[in-house]
């Protein structure tokens, strides 16, 4: 009885272990899209050299990856909008300002002008 209760626990181990490497082999994943997604959305709007240094910094090569052809960061966001404007009625807050100490919201230097509304280089 008692080899037959180590079997079983041994089991559980194994099937828990496997589900704790599955589940961060998905996050990792994530974490690549996003990277990639970024690194497309910086270079399609002109900011090269930003998108090489993340490539550089993040060691996830476009060479390697590249965002599929039906989408991009833009439409992830507008889904986003979409979801949670129909979910809470109101309009999601993405971005706030943060104090000069980088705290909550408030007073502060005004954002850097970080290009147009289209998201190029002014």
């Amino acid at each position: 009885m008692a080899t037959m209760s180590r079997e079983l626990s041994y089991m559980q181990l194994k099937a828990g272990n496997e589900s704790r490497l599955a589940e961060d082999a998905r996050v990792d994943r994530k974490k690549r899209d996003i990277l990639v997604l970024i690194m497309d959305h910086l270079s399609s709007n002109g900011y090269v050299q930003a998108a090489r240094k993340l490539e550089d910094e993040s060691a996830v090569s476009m060479a390697k990856h590249a965002v599929c052809d039906n989408i991009d960061l833009f439409s992830v966001v507008q889904e986003y909008e979409s979801f949670y404007e129909i979910k809470f009625s109101k309009p999601p807050r993405l971005t706030k300002r943060v104090d000069a100490a980088g705290g909550g919201a408030g007073g502060g230097k005004p954002p850097r002008n970080r290009g147009t509304l289209a998201g190029g280089p002014a």
